[in-house]
């Protein structure tokens, strides 16, 4: 964010949060959070429709060391070339920390990356994940929650004071009742993380060949999740224009449910089979 965006999105918070210049950057977000939806709503309106936002939808992103500095979605022409310019700005370089928050975050462009937009006068926000992220994701979660029914583990507050930060944040970590399931759980994940490249791979096979399709997911008061087919779906789609251009090729989430319903069973078997 530019000096004269910062001091252009002050002076509308301004508007709406009493003594919001002199608020920590903490204290700025939980005044945010007090808002009704309505006043929130109006505020994120005018500061991606006047401030954050470009193109015909008024697009942005809301990710940090995602793209190269200074540059945003709508500056590439189509998603492909600014998933291309985040591969290239997250590869290893000569006397470049590989391990750098940059690079890591990078290094899966489309893994649910957030965006912002305005559409039809209100403000909008959506995730944008490839196909196989958003499998590995979605399998990911019902192995998660196959395992805390199969083996519970109960997380609590721990009896140690938490630690409140000069922001005004406070910080605890969490107690298990259960010890032994969490070993459980941990040896679960590795044996996962094994298998999971290929079981997605199988059920992708051939996905490149496939029609171009974006699946919507509307999973929130303002929050959509697009799923991305294959690439050649991403030279389709213009940042600029994303919304016209994705609704022209939108869709059966059916398929993408079959698809996660498919990993999950395969996922689960192959933790049966090794005694989880």
């Amino acid at each position: 964010m530019t000096p004269s965006q910062r001091h252009a999105l002050d002076k509308i918070c301004s508007q709406y949060i009493p003594n919001w210049r002199q608020l920590s950057d903490y204290r700025q977000t939980m005044a945010r959070h007090t808002l009704t939806d309505e006043l929130s709503d109006r505020l994120n309106l005018r500061c991606q429709s006047d401030v954050l936002g470009r193109g015909r939808f008024a697009l942005s992103s809301l990710e940090v060391h995602w793209l190269p500095p200074g540059r945003d979605l709508c500056d590439y022409p189509t998603l492909l070339a600014a998933v291309n310019a985040a591969e290239h700005y997250g590869a290893p370089q000569d006397g470049i920390d590989t391990a750098s928050v940059e690079s890591t975050l990078a290094s899966e462009p489309l893994d649910g990356k957030l965006i912002a937009y305005v559409d039809d006068g209100a403000y909008r926000t959506a995730s944008i994940f490839a196909l196989h992220h958003y499998l590995t994701y979605q399998i990911e979660l019902g192995v998660g929650e196959w395992l805390d029914d199969r083996y519970p583990v109960e997380h609590s507050l721990p009896a140690t004071k938490p630690q409140h930060s000069t922001d005004g944040s406070i910080n605890a970590e969490l107690a298990s009742s259960n010890p032994h399931a969490d070993k459980i759980h941990a040896s679960a994940w590795v044996a996962i993380e094994e298998v999971m490249e290929p079981l997605v791979s199988v059920l992708l096979a051939g996905i490149d060949r496939h029609a171009p399709r974006v699946y919507q997911v509307r999973d929130g008061r303002i929050h959509t999740t697009l799923i991305v087919r294959n690439d050649q779906t991403m030279t389709l789609l213009r940042p600029a224009h994303l919304i016209e251009d994705l609704n022209k090729i939108t869709g059966s989430y059916q398929e993408v449910d079959s698809l996660c319903r498919r990993g999950l069973s395969a996922a689960v078997s192959a933790l049966v089979e090794q005694g989880f």
